[in-house]
């Protein structure tokens, strides 16, 4: 499985699959500041997709989406990782996530749970 930079046609890819994971796309454009990452899956299917938004040193990864029917396959975790490399190469410090419903993929994947209102 490979990943990539998305494409002008990739976005009604990423708001469909965002859509159905219950993730917001009201401000998702193609001007908006968020970069995404595209999971290509076996024969070109769209395995997901994952976004960075930058603020100065830090990032914050948001909108990590896998289609129902390929998740459990390894796709998240690569997803993250070429996210992490994509952030390290652009000197980000560090990485925050908001999320009320993937928590234990994260907490797996080595991040923390913080207090927001501290940091």
């Amino acid at each position: 499985m490979k990943t990539r930079a998305a494409s002008a046609e990739d976005y009604d890819f990423i708001r469909t699959v965002l859509v159905a994971s219950d993730l917001p796309v009201e401000d998702l454009s193609e001007n908006a500041p968020i970069r995404f990452l595209i999971a290509d899956y076996s024969g070109g299917q769209f395995g997901g997709c994952i976004g960075l938004e930058v603020h100065a040193r830090d990032g914050l990864l948001r909108s990590l989406a896998v289609p129902s029917n390929l998740r459990a396959r390894g796709i998240g975790r690569t997803l993250v990782d070429a996210l992490q490399s994509l952030a390290a190469a652009e000197d980000i410090e560090r990485l925050w996530l908001l999320t009320t419903t993937a928590s234990a993929f994260f907490l797996h994947a080595g991040y923390e749970v913080t207090d927001r209102i501290t940091q």
